[in-house]
C-alpha cells in the first residue's frame, strides 16, 4: 500500500501539479502558502516513491521472516511512509484547491 500511494504521489506531483501552476500563473492573484509551498515542493514529490522501492527492494533481499528486528525494522518504515503519504495527498489536495475557493470569493 505504501508503495502505490507513494507512486500517486510521485505522478501527482510529477504530472497534476504543474498543470495546475499553469492555470494558477493565469490567474494573477498571489497564490495562498499552502498552495504556493506544493507548486515549489513539486519537484520533490518521487522522493516517496524512491523511498518505498527502496523498501521494497530492501525488503526483497531480505527476507520476508516471519519475526525479527530486521522485518520489524522494515515493517515499522512502511507504515511511517503510508502514513506520510496520506498526510501528504490531502495537504496536495487541499492546497490545490485553495486557490479556486480563493477566486470564488474574489468574484
Amino acid at each position: 500500500m505504501a508503495t502505490m500511494l507513494s507512486i500517486a504521489l510521485g505522478l501527482v506531483g510529477t504530472f497534476v501539479v504543474p498543470a495546475f501552476e499553469n492555470v494558477f500563473t493565469s490567474f494573477g492573484n498571489d497564490l495562498p502558502s499552502a498552495t504556493a509551498a506544493v507548486l515549489r515542493g513539486a519537484k520533490w514529490s518521487w522522493l516517496p516513491t524512491v523511498a518505498a522501492l527502496g523498501l521494497s527492494l530492501l525488503r526483497a533481499i531480505t527476507g520476508n521472516p516471519a519475526q525479527g528486528k530486521t522485518a520489524r525494522s522494515i515493517r515499522n518504515a512502511f507504515i511511517a511512509l503510508c502514513v506520510i503519504d496520506i498526510i501528504l495527498f490531502v495537504y496536495v489536495i487541499r492546497a490545490l484547491y485553495l486557490p479556486i475557493f480563493h477566486l470564488g470569493s474574489i468574484v
